[in-house]
């Protein structure tokens, strides 16, 4: 029986002193995974808010764990989160390219019309310059120069997407449609023909007017 208990006592022993073992190990490990998880948190938050909510319960309870003396288990939680959240990245990285796709298929469509209209408009101010404006004004010059630019520019971001970088085709698309709709406020207002106002009518008694 003694040896019984004494085998029993070893046991428990190698037991304790295996987990304070793990103790070092299971400290580095939830480092790591922390750090994994601050880095990927930005893109997480934003386009798979639903896996980040699992990772930082785990992430709370490995130091839960690790704070009670649970050293084994708060390593075996703390090593299986860092490919964990490799996993839920991978899925954000494909929601996030899907709406970018989205996003980019909407400005290819509206932004070279808005440029057309724009073409159209100052080559209309060229022709019939009205009151605000006539064929030599220094503003349709500097519209001219300036379409010229955001047609450029529109290029650079349609090589940007066809090359694969479409956070930057983007960002620069955006770009052009925003100083698009500043050219088209500073642009001078069109030549309207005003059409003289017809006579009153005769009062009563007098002759019509011919």
């Amino acid at each position: 029986m003694r040896s019984i208990e004494k085998s029993a006592v070893v046991l428990l022993l190698l037991g304790l002193a295996a987990g304070g073992c793990n103790r070092g190990p299971a400290e580095e490990a939830l480092g790591e995974a922390e750090e994994a998880l601050t880095d990927a948190q930005a893109d997480l938050e934003r386009f798979a808010p639903e896996r980040l909510a699992p990772l930082r319960r785990a992430l709370a309870d490995a130091r839960a764990a690790l704070a009670e003396g649970r050293y084994t288990e708060a390593l075996r939680v703390a090593q299986e989160l860092p490919a964990r959240t490799r996993r839920a990245v991978e899925a954000a990285d494909r929601r996030r390219t899907a709406e970018l796709a989205v996003a980019w298929d909407d400005i290819s469509r509206t932004l070279p019309a808005q440029l057309a209209r724009l073409r159209a408009r100052i080559a209309g101010l060229a022709l019939t310059p009205g009151p605000g404006a006539s064929p030599d004004d220094g503003r349709l010059a500097a519209a001219r120069d300036e379409l010229r630019a955001l047609s450029a520019t529109w290029e650079e971001a349609t090589a940007a997407f066809e090359g694969g970088d479409v956070t930057q085709a983007l960002d620069t698309a955006r770009n052009v449609g925003t100083r698009a709709e500043a050219l088209a406020l500073a642009l001078p207002p069109p030549n309207v023909r005003r059409v003289a106002p017809a006579p009153p009518p005769p009062a009563e008694g007098e002759p019509h007017p011919r």
